[in-house]
């Protein structure tokens, strides 16, 4: 049986670092190719050159856009490349594959804590970690986890494409040229890609947390052991002061949750690098899997 009474990284307690260099990656390549598209449809737009005389002669386009339609055409782009263009995650939608990933792995580390600590107290009840994964609730998890993510990322295509296809339609009735139209874009996109990373942060975080929360509150109901979850934080520079107070302090499971709910979390998974992890009361008062420091 593996031993997770420990945590391998104090910067990254969820030890999800992987999973969101890969997702954020990811989004990167698939926002150069649809900025590439959107590119193409903005020259494709026909224009012409006239000048305009005030103090001094001026060059400036006139765009035709009967028959274009930028907000159509630019969403459709969007949705496209970040594979959002339908009402539910496709089975092999990039972000969901590693959400999945996430979800199982933190659930198997929080059964396998969860047994490495009854058998500690020298409590009989084990958790069954295969049927966990093979279950209805399991299997039920995963999908709200997945739709969840893909619900945020839809958010962002939709506000993306609408932003750039504002700045284009701006850009081409200031009679601005092609190439300055083009960079604006790409102005734009850059600006709003930091949603997208903050999204990959957030979700992937909260997916790793959950997973471990929903584990150690069926431990406690259905097997009748008594968990708690000790706070670990990544006590980083850009940790919130809040989390850091409950660093190494012990909750209950619906506590945390309702923390990071409240105004008191300071903006609750947003960003989040923290971890709660199982321990374990016995009928002494002792509690076993205590992280020290």
């Amino acid at each position: 049986m593996c031993n997770h009474l420990t945590t391998n990284s104090k910067a990254d307690p969820t030890q999800t670092a992987g999973n969101r260099k890969r997702v954020i990656d990811w989004m990167y390549r698939q926002a150069k190719g649809a900025l590439a598209e959107v590119k193409r449809y903005a020259e494709s737009v026909p224009r012409k050159q006239i000048s305009i005389q005030v103090n001094k002669t001026q060059k400036v386009y006139s765009y035709d856009l009967n028959g274009f339609d930028p907000y159509l055409a630019i969403d459709e782009i969007i949705n496209r490349w970040f594979e959002t263009d339908s009402e539910l995650p496709a089975p092999r939608w990039f972000f969901g594959m590693e959400v999945d990933s996430v979800t199982r792995r933190a659930t198997t580390i929080e059964s396998e804590r969860i047994n490495t600590l009854a058998e500690t107290a020298g409590l009989t009840q084990q958790y069954q970690i295969e049927q966990v994964l093979l279950s209805d609730p399991y299997r039920d998890r995963i999908r709200r986890v997945r739709q969840r993510c893909f619900e945020e990322m839809k958010g962002f295509t939709g506000e993306t494409a609408n932003d750039l296809a504002r700045t284009l339609s701006n850009e081409m009735a200031a009679g601005n040229g092609i190439n300055e139209v083009k960079r604006k874009l790409a102005k734009r996109f850059n600006i709003k890609m930091k949603r997208a990373e903050t999204i990959a942060r957030t979700e992937l975080g909260k997916s790793h947390r959950d997973a471990r929360r929903d584990t150690s509150k069926d431990a406690r109901d259905r097997l009748g052991l008594n968990v708690f979850e000790q706070w670990i934080s990544a006590m980083a520079d850009t940790s919130r002061t809040s989390h850091k107070e409950r660093h190494l302090k012990v909750y209950t499971p619906e506590e945390n949750a309702a923390f990071y709910a409240s105004p008191e979390s300071q903006g609750g998974y947003i960003n989040c690098l923290c971890m709660q992890q199982s321990v374990i009361k016995t009928k002494d008062g002792t509690m076993i899997g205590l992280r020290k420091k």
